[in-house]
């Protein structure tokens, strides 16, 4: 079985059609790479497989979770998310917490970790790349 599969997928934001009737299968396992002139849908075709941007039509899959865009609800956003991820070209820090508030908080908001256990696993990790120093 193949670990994302987009069926007839289809993205309009305002009055714009940026993705339409996209087909793709990729399979557990492989690497896939989407390469493109600027402005092609490359970044909002991965910002769908996240639902960071909620397709208009057609059908996505990622593992055992399927959704069908128009039809998105909060609990098929958690689902699709807990499966995947995603890394930013660009990133921001949240201004107004600590370094250690900016590990901690994706931690508990993911479900798998307690405050308690979050501040544990940050405080290691912060500690690993030289930075406990600075988590205030």
């Amino acid at each position: 079985m193949s670990l994302i599969e987009l069926t007839n997928l289809e993205v309009t934001i305002g009055h714009k059609t940026i993705l339409k009737s996209i087909d793709l299968t990729i399979e557990e396992g492989t690497v896939t790479a989407f390469v493109g002139p600027s402005g092609s849908g490359k970044t909002t075709l991965l910002r769908t497989l996240n639902l960071l941007q909620i397709p208009t039509s057609g059908r996505l899959r990622v593992g055992d979770t399927e959704v069908i865009g128009g039809k998105i609800n909060k609990r098929d956003i958690r689902q699709i998310r807990n499966h995947s991820t995603m890394v930013f070209q660009q990133f921001h820090l949240f201004k107004n917490y600590t370094i250690l508030q900016n590990v901690v908080q994706p931690l508990v908001l993911s479900g798998r970790f307690s405050r308690k256990e979050a501040e544990i696993i940050a405080h290691e990790s912060l500690e690993k790349v030289d930075l406990a120093a600075f988590e205030n």
